[in-house]
């Protein structure tokens, strides 16, 4: 078994999951908990349970170029995902993980990566699911402009990879912060050992907030968030009104809008970590001119 396809197993088949579920001492309790609880009968023990797996990753680790990096996966109960059942053996899984995206009718599990249906799940019916993920819409449409593509073009397989610090599932950050040391610890060099990925980026500030934890070397003028305990702001990205005035009086420059992106050395490689605002967010997030500056562009685009 070759390395990629080792570490989506080792990831989907974590062995802490058992254990976390039973012990509320565990730091990756709340966020097993939190799913153990969702399903119609409350699951008590994870084995030929229903409870889906940790989410290893989606897209080709080994070649994509950029890797998008949230806190953690969400869950959709109605989705043909792995499950700890008889049901899923060790080929579906890491064929899962390695290859979620596919073109519709090529087989019952996994995304939709071109047509009408494009960024849908595959339910438990055979069917795509009603409406499509607005987080992979937005991903598509800024690795879109990254790499000079239009959204058609892009694929969820090749283009990028989305993975998380927390592979556990649940809604609004259940358990990441109490899971994100023990799990990145475990996870984060292997997977990005594995990357090539020149690009990272961290869409939105919970994810970010988790992510600086990590890395606090990381200057406090990238990302932008409220600092819920101190009241203090964190850095500064323009409302959508203030784009021209603030390039005007110098605050949001192109040396401005860089203070988003840091080199770091993650995985044994040097690469370039932006901060963008979160899916959806009221904030400008189109990375074109005024918002972001060809100067800034290009600089993204240079280590591709």
């Amino acid at each position: 078994m070759d390395e990629v396809k080792r570490l989506a197993l080792d990831i989907s088949s974590c062995d802490e999951v058992s254990m976390a579920l039973k012990d509320e001492s565990h730091p990756c309790h709340d966020v097993v908990k939190w799913q153990a609880d969702q399903w119609h009968s409350p699951v008590l023990q994870i084995v030929n349970s229903a409870m889906h797996r940790p989410e290893a990753w989606t897209g080709d680790l080994s070649s994509a170029p950029i890797v998008f990096l949230a806190s953690n996966p969400s869950f959709n109960l109605e989705e043909n995902y792995p499950d700890w059942s008889e049901n899923w053996n060790e080929e579906k899984i890491s064929e899962f993980a390695t290859r979620r995206f596919i073109e519709e009718g090529e087989r019952a599990f996994g995304a939709i990566d071109s047509g009408p249906n494009r960024d849908r799940t595959i339910l438990r019916n055979g069917r795509p699911s009603a409406d499509s993920v607005a987080y992979w819409r937005e991903i598509r449409g800024r690795v879109g402009e990254i790499l000079g593509k239009q959204v058609h073009e892009v694929s969820a397989h090749d283009d990028f990879v989305m993975t998380e610090l927390v592979h556990c599932k649940s809604h609004k950050e259940i358990g990441v912060n109490e899971a994100l040391i023990p799990c990145t610890k475990k996870f984060i060099e292997r997977i990005f050992r594995i990357s090539p990925a020149s690009i990272i980026i961290v869409m939105g500030a919970k994810p970010a907030q988790q992510f600086v934890k990590l890395y606090p070397e990381i200057p406090s003028d990238w990302g932008f968030w409220i600092d819920k305990h101190s009241n203090t702001q964190r850095g500064y990205w323009p409302k959508k009104i203030e784009i021209e005035s603030s390039i005007a009086n110098g605050l949001w420059s192109p040396e401005q809008q860089l203070k988003h992106t840091v080199e770091l050395e993650i995985g044994g490689r040097v690469r370039k970590v932006i901060w963008l605002p979160r899916p959806n967010s009221s904030m400008p997030r189109t990375l074109v001119e005024p918002l972001i500056s060809q100067k800034v562009m290009n600089y993204w685009r240079s280590s591709l």
